[in-house]
């Protein structure tokens, strides 16, 4: 299991990394990770049913300092997707960045994290800056919860 720290560490490093290849391993992921198709640029590993999903895209198609660290056509973890999962032994991880819970409201998440960089109009998503990464919380239509996090570089 690992903490949501953990996991966000993982963000910016290939695929090739010995850490992103144990948390592949465990997900079930075969190696190499499966490539985008011809003029795509990301691919997904799906783990729902544990709480998170990956996205990796190819280092050429990061638009930060990051992309120049690797191969061309090498894939870089880019974003976690925390979801809730039935039976908290089922999850991956054990907790949520910045001491969220899936309980927590938007309100309580607006004073634990500070005014929201961005907050949507319609629906209730905020995003915060987290340093070199940016966190995305989508909240229940009533906000009484957190329906899934989104962390991913900037």
């Amino acid at each position: 299991m690992y903490s949501a720290n953990e996991l966000i560490e993982l963000i910016g490093k290939s695929e090739a990394d010995s850490d992103v290849r144990k948390l592949l391993s465990k997900l079930g992921q075969s190696k190499p990770l499966k490539k985008p198709k011809r003029g795509e640029v990301d691919t997904y590993v799906e783990a729902s049913e544990i709480g998170i999903d990956l996205l990796f895209r190819f280092a050429e198609a990061i638009s930060n300092e990051v992309a120049s660290k690797f191969r061309e056509g090498e894939l870089v973890l880019d974003t976690i997707f925390f979801t809730p999962v039935k039976g908290s032994d089922s999850a991956i991880y054990k907790n949520l960045p910045s001491n969220l819970q899936f309980s927590t409201t938007r309100k309580e998440a607006r004073n634990l994290l500070g005014k929201p960089e961005w907050s949507g109009t319609g629906i209730n998503n905020d995003r915060w800056a987290l340093g070199d990464i940016t966190m995305l919380a989508s909240f229940s239509d009533d906000e009484s919860s957190v329906d899934s996090i989104t962390i991913g570089m900037d």
